[in-house]
């Protein structure tokens, strides 16, 4: 059942902790081994999230449609091996959320969601 909402589009009434899952395809590299090391201290990270993304001539991002940054504690984390033969490596993530920064086109239209109280 939805929520009702605001006029800017969030729900009233208290803000409800999420789950967010990410399943990510690597390649067996170094960088992907300190990758999962990382996540898996357990520490708060935030995690940027950018759909259709354009570069401009040095590789920087140019424009997109939607931006969310999530800063989040990592709950699960499963490493999905292949066989031998195969150099990437599935990593299955799941990220209790404590704040949801959406940025709309282009950087228009920003909204920020704090999800856990700092009193908690």
């Amino acid at each position: 059942m939805e929520r009702p909402r605001n006029d800017e589009g969030f729900p009233y009434g208290p803000t409800l902790q999420m789950c967010f899952k990410l399943e990510l395809n690597l390649e067996e590299k170094p960088k992907m081994r300190e990758l999962v090391s990382m996540l898996n201290s357990m520490d708060e990270f935030s995690f940027s999230i950018v759909g259709n993304i354009e570069f401009d001539n040095n590789q920087n991002m140019a424009t997109w449609d939607s931006m969310m940054i999530l800063s989040a504690y990592v709950v699960r984390l499963e490493e999905v091996m292949h066989s031998a033969d195969d150099k990437n490596t599935i990593v299955k993530v799941d990220l209790l959320t404590t704040d949801v920064i959406y940025k709309g086109k282009d950087g228009n239209d920003d909204r920020h969601l704090s999800i856990i109280n700092e009193d908690y």
